[in-house]
């Protein structure tokens, strides 16, 4: 800024000297600051520049201490899984519900069944019904004001999902201990759900008594205990456990205190059970870069999706800290014969998580809610990542401030060189003057046209009245939703030969683009670090490259290699692309053409169950769902459709 206010190059010589060099350089500038944004993030990996973790919230100790469980709650662990063994054996497709009820009300639990039905948006309007089944252990002293969240997603012997069948066991012994202790200060809820994440966004929804009765009507609770504090997954698989994997992600990339997370990290390894993340337990060198670096970006990959990785995430949302707790148990282990001592190590985890929970007497307020993941014991703050993110969006503030500025030397010297014309060209000089003026109005129904678009892309795949006519046609719901997106893509290339705009109004809009695309892309990066991280390094390098052009001069091979880039950069090339690669990392023994058959079905198998899980999870307005209490946020859709057709003009 100081050669801008530099009274010494005032004249409009000088200036042009300084704007040549600045107009020669912009993109090297940017890009350079790109890179620098992209180095700062790698260079976190390395251990020094990372954080150990450490309890910020006192009160989370007491869990800590001796505990109070005693071999005869294995015993009944053991029991239990026999019983349930057996049941499954006749439930092969549901969840054993008789029995369930049975054992919490016989361990003394205030046990109710909570009914829910999902209705089908698409494919004429099937329905499929759901029960949970709850039990309340009520806190003996205090009149039911908090609670604690303890979850279970059942899965029946014909699930696809990995058997976690110990964990209901594990947890009813737990239930039979803690009804005997009499220092409960909080309600103890024991939650098992059926349909996975399904059962329990209706068992939350009917807790803060949501109603969203078109597509999951989830019904009435017939017992509440307090305002829910915290949450606890548990998927057991195996009573011999390794290793218990910790997964926090929650939906739109939310996560949990980080104390939560330190608290079950802390209580595992006290219990002589490693703590790992991403199947990775936490005994690897914290000096190894390159495994570091990997670990960042496989949380980030799965927070960037916005999609939950357990029931925990769907807490996040109401404002409740929540985790899962998977103990894994890896299949090259021998057999132990020492089950008891697991077991009870698993016990006193679920009893050190309670008690520390217990003795919370306010909500988590310490410690990070937004962090990066290296190890279990090692994180990186919000504070250490963010210049990354600054440097790589604010690439593209920077070069709208270089295109206006080259954009404002240009008029000023031509104006400089109009004064010295005669009065008889004063007319010639109006039109000229004319020419060069930016027509805001034009330029502002291009903009408002692109947004358009892109918030049309986001609602016209969610339209019932649009798939119930699909449906009539015999058109599947994934092929309905792809035509739908065609439809959109095309009009955004049909778009442009409607709008004939001048270079400098094209400049101009690409100056607001540049301002409002960075300025976004910062927000996101706010809420969603992980989401912005990969807009930003997909993006930027895009907007820094392309420049806008006078189509009477562009060349042909430019506008074929332009609208190739646009090609790539558009969200159907990216998802496709990411599920071919992931396809043939998998299934690399495949042939390509099968390979590439396969990644377009589940290509669009992808975006069907996206726009399903946004109107099951996120009660969109347009079918009347509550969107004020949600909390969460839906920029990426119209943004990305958005900048694409804006890019394009």
């Amino acid at each position: 800024m100081g050669i801008l206010s530099d009274p010494s190059i005032s004249t409009s010589e000088k200036k042009s000297k300084y704007v040549n060099i600045v107009r020669k350089y912009s993109n090297s500038f940017c890009f350079m600051l790109y890179l620098s944004g992209v180095l700062w993030f790698s260079a976190l990996s390395f251990n020094k520049l990372q954080s150990k973790t450490y309890f910020s919230e006192n009160a989370l100790l007491p869990g800590l201490v001796l505990s109070e469980i005693k071999m005869d709650s294995a015993h009944l662990a053991r029991t239990l899984l026999q019983e349930l063994e057996h049941e499954r054996l006749t439930h092969k497709s549901e969840m054993p519900y008789s029995y369930l009820l049975a054992k919490m009300k016989q361990i003394g639990l205030e046990t109710h069944i909570h009914n829910f039905t999902l209705n089908f948006p698409f494919g004429g309007g099937k329905s499929f019904k759901g029960k949970n089944i709850y039990g309340i252990l009520r806190a003996p002293r205090t009149a039911s004001t908090e609670a604690i969240v303890l979850s279970i997603p059942y899965r029946p012997p014909n699930s696809a999902h990995i058997s976690i069948t110990p964990t209901v066991p594990l947890l009813l012994a737990f239930a039979e201990f803690a009804r005997r202790q009499k220092y409960w200060s909080k309600d103890l809820i024991f939650v098992v759900t059926d349909q996975e994440q399904l059962g329990m966004q209706a068992f939350l929804e009917a807790y803060f008594g949501e109603e969203n009765p078109n597509i999951l009507n989830s019904g009435t609770l017939n017992g509440r205990a307090g305002n829910i504090i915290a949450a606890i997954n548990f998927e057991i698989q195996d009573f011999e456990v390794d290793f218990n994997n910790l997964k926090i992600e929650g939906l739109n990339g939310q996560l949990p205190n980080l104390d939560l997370h330190n608290l079950v990290v802390k209580l595992s390894h006290k219990q002589g059970i490693s703590t790992g993340y991403k199947m990775k337990p936490s005994d690897h060198n914290p000096e190894d870069s390159i495994e570091n670096l990997k670990n960042l970006f496989s949380m980030m990959w799965t927070q960037s999706s916005g999609v939950p990785n357990g029931n925990h995430g769907l807490f996040h949302r109401y404002g409740i800290e929540a985790l899962t707790i998977e103990s894994v148990k890896k299949e090259s282990s021998v057999p132990n014969h020492n089950t008891q001592h697991k077991i009870m190590a698993l016990l006193k985890i679920v009893e050190g998580i309670s008690r520390s929970l217990n003795n919370l007497l306010e909500r988590f307020h310490q410690s990070f809610f937004f962090y990066v993941i290296v190890s279990s014991d090692r994180f990186v703050s919000i504070g250490d990542y963010m210049p990354s993110i600054g440097m790589m969006a604010g690439s593209l503030l920077i070069k709208s401030f270089i295109l206006w500025l080259i954009s404002s030397e240009s008029d000023d010297d031509k104006d400089s060189k109009e004064v010295s014309k005669s009065e008889e060209e004063f007319k010639v000089i109006m039109v000229r003057k004319s020419e060069r003026s930016i027509d805001v109005l034009k330029v502002g129904k291009v903009f408002l046209f692109a947004h358009f678009v892109g918030v049309f892309a986001l609602f016209i795949t969610k339209s019932k009245q649009i798939h119930d006519y699909f449906h009539i046609l015999n058109i599947a719901t994934q092929n309905g939703i792809f035509y739908l997106i065609l439809f959109v893509f095309i009009l955004s290339l049909i778009a442009p030969k409607f709008f004939s705009i001048k270079f400098l109004d094209g400049q101009f809009l690409n100056i607001i683009l540049l301002l409002e695309l960075g300025t976004t892309l910062l927000a996101v990066a706010m809420l969603n670090f992980s989401l912005g991280f990969f807009l930003c390094l997909i993006i930027v390098p895009v907007n820094i490259v392309m420049n806008i052009q006078n189509r009477n001069t562009i060349n042909l091979f430019t506008f074929i290699m332009k609208g190739f880039i646009h090609l790539l950069v558009h969200p159907l090339t990216i998802i496709y692309v990411v599920v071919f690669t992931m396809s043939y990392s998998s299934f690399a023994e495949m042939s390509l053409s099968y390979i590439f058959d396969k990644s377009l079905k589940a290509t669009l198998d992808g975006i069907t169950y996206s726009v399903v899980d946004s109107l099951v999870s996120l009660n969109l307005y347009l079918f009347g769902g509550n969107q004020v209490k949600t909390g969460s946020y839906q920029t990426s859709h119209p943004i990305a459709f958005g900048n694409w057709i804006l890019n394009s003009l």
